[in-house]
C-alpha cells in the first residue's frame, strides 16, 4: 500500500520544472581596474593626464543649420567625459565650449563670454 502525499508534500510544477534545468553558471569577466567605486575612478582619471575620451565635436563657427548637430556632438562629448574633473565643474564645461566656437561672426560673443566669466 502507497501512503498519500499530503498537499503540502507534492512538488509545484514550478518546483518540479527547477529540479530539472542545470544550475546558472556564473563566468566573472573582470579585469583589473573594474569595480571601482567613484573615488578610485575621479582618482583614477585625474591620474590620466586629464585625457578626454571621444571625439571632440566639430568646430562651430557661426551656422545656424549647424547649431543643433554641434550641441547634440558636445552633448555626447560631455556624458562620455562626466567623470572627468573638466567636465564636473560647470565653469570648466563652458571655457571648454567656448574653444569649439571659432569664426569671424562669433568670435566677438565667445571673447565676451569668457570675459564675463573671468570676472
Amino acid at each position: 500500500m502507497s501512503e498519500e502525499k499530503t498537499p503540502s508534500e507534492i512538488p509545484t510544477l514550478l518546483q518540479t520544472a527547477e529540479a530539472w534545468t542545470n544550475p546558472v553558471t556564473q563566468v566573472n569577466m573582470a579585469t583589473v581596474g573594474d569595480n571601482l567605486d567613484d573615488n578610485e575612478e575621479e582618482e583614477r582619471t585625474k591620474t590620466s593626464k586629464g585625457g578626454l575620451k571621444g571625439s571632440p565635436p566639430a568646430k562651430f563657427n557661426s551656422d545656424r543649420k549647424a547649431a543643433k548637430q554641434f550641441l547634440n556632438d558636445f552633448r555626447a562629448y560631455r556624458f562620455l567625459n562626466r567623470k572627468n574633473e573638466t567636465m564636473r565643474v560647470p565653469a570648466n564645461q563652458v571655457a571648454l565650449t567656448l574653444t569649439f566656437i571659432k569664426g569671424k561672426q562669433v568670435q566677438d560673443w565667445a571673447n565676451a563670454i569668457m570675459d564675463l566669466m573671468e570676472e
